[in-house]
């Protein structure tokens, strides 16, 4: 008697389902990773360009870059600037809600500073 071998309808539809449901979430979830890549960008050049700017100075250079890079999830009126041992750090935290299909969405938290 030979035996089978192989895998069954059943398992290759399952494996197909993971891998297009990975897709899914992939394809759904990198522009908001590509968003905050673009706001740590963003908080890289407000560190090197303003070092002991104002409060003020901080918020134009960082709606500037805002304008530049095209990310709307936060503003400059989100951020929470404070001065630590005579160095300006600026930092944010926020949420994005990205949506999957019917009722279901991907809620994933972001934090940048300048600190890092």
């Amino acid at each position: 008697m030979i035996k089978q071998q192989g895998m069954g309808m059943l398992g290759v539809f399952m494996i197909l389902v993971l891998v297009v449901a990975g897709a899914i979430i992939s394809m759904k979830a990198i522009p908001a990773y590509l968003e905050y890549f673009a706001i740590k960008s963003a908080f890289a050049a407000i560190k090197s360009e303003a070092k002991n700017g104002s409060v003020k100075e901080i918020k134009d250079k960082f709606n500037a870059r805002a304008v530049i890079d095209d990310f709307k999830s936060i503003t400059a009126n989100d951020l929470e600037i404070s001065k630590e041992g005579g160095v300006v750090v600026v930092s944010a935290s926020y949420q994005k809600v990205v949506p999957l299909f019917a009722n279901v969405s991907l809620l994933l938290d972001f934090e940048a500073t300048t600190q890092e």
